[in-house]
């Protein structure tokens, strides 16, 4: 509730919720036009997260009409439709009434016409919100080195589980009142449950494949002959703390020492021939 929904038109109302929007797009192209003058890589890393934090995150949260910030608001002005968000998640329960207990008091009264934005409304802003769990509930198991789990736990009791358990009351409840209602509800849910369960086990996930790999320390210093040669003696020990000059490994390569030799005969050689010019 605020003042901006005093004003007797909408468009005003609908500039108001989109204020926050123009502010962070604009700051998002102010960084941007400041990253292309800027020489320095550490002012344009932060130039590069604030442009990410105003401007794609403002659309996939701020603006997003599916959760009830500004972009909600905008969308229910421009539809006419207050309380959009409410009224959706009711016609989504007399559906779910209908569908599972085959309620009749429950049924939706109005058109197909009008029924239709409520309905898809409603279920696209709760496919929304169990990806927003879901995400959450991933990224916290993976902090604090593995001890996200407990949080992680703890969002699962309190998001699902209070839900699951006041559906089990419900079919309890109407169990006692009317036993094929609550057989039928019990088949559905299996049935829905098995077909996640499948979803979720069973249909192979991209995510989930795994390759070998090789880790190095980051300090690693990789030395190198010059020339091929082969392995003749190792001085050192694995994991062993070497000085700079120390002997590490002896190596061998006979075509060279061969042509080291040759080399050493022709400068005797050179050196006989100049003796004898010399005399």
């Amino acid at each position: 509730m605020t003042s901006s929904l005093s004003f007797p038109s909408r468009w005003q109302r609908i500039q108001t919720a989109a204020a926050g929007i123009y502010v962070e797009l604009t700051v998002a192209a102010l960084a941007a036009i400041a990253g292309t003058v800027t020489g320095s890589p550490l002012l344009s890393h932060h130039l590069v997260n604030l442009i990410w934090s105003t401007s794609v995150t403002t659309f996939v949260f701020n603006a997003n009409p599916l959760m009830k910030f500004d972009g909600y608001y905008i969308l229910s002005d421009l539809l006419d439709r207050p309380n959009l968000y409410t009224n959706s998640s009711l016609h989504l329960q007399r559906i779910a009434n209908r569908v599972f207990f085959g309620s009749k008091t429950d049924s939706v009264r109005s058109s197909r016409q009008d029924a239709l934005l409520p309905a898809s409304y409603g279920a696209a802003a709760f496919v929304w919100r169990m990806l927003i769990c879901v995400g959450l509930l991933i990224s916290a198991s993976m902090m604090f080195h593995g001890a996200g789990m407990v949080a992680a736990a703890a969002g699962v009791l309190l998001w699902f589980g209070q839900p699951i358990l006041q559906l089990t009351r419900k079919i309890w409840h109407r169990a006692r009142l009317d036993p094929q209602e609550s057989l039928q509800a019990i088949v559905l849910s299996s049935a829905v449950t098995a077909v996640l369960g499948a979803f979720l086990f069973l249909v192979p996930w991209p995510a989930g494949a795994t390759a070998p790999g090789i880790i190095n320390h980051w300090d690693l210093a990789v030395v190198r002959a010059e020339t091929p040669c082969f392995v003749r003696n190792i001085q050192v020990a694995d994991g062993e703390r070497v000085s700079q000059g120390q002997l590490l490994i002896e190596l061998e390569n006979e075509e060279l020492a061969n042509e080291v030799a040759d080399i050493r005969v022709a400068i005797q050689q050179s050196d006989i021939r100049r003796s004898q010019f010399i005399r």
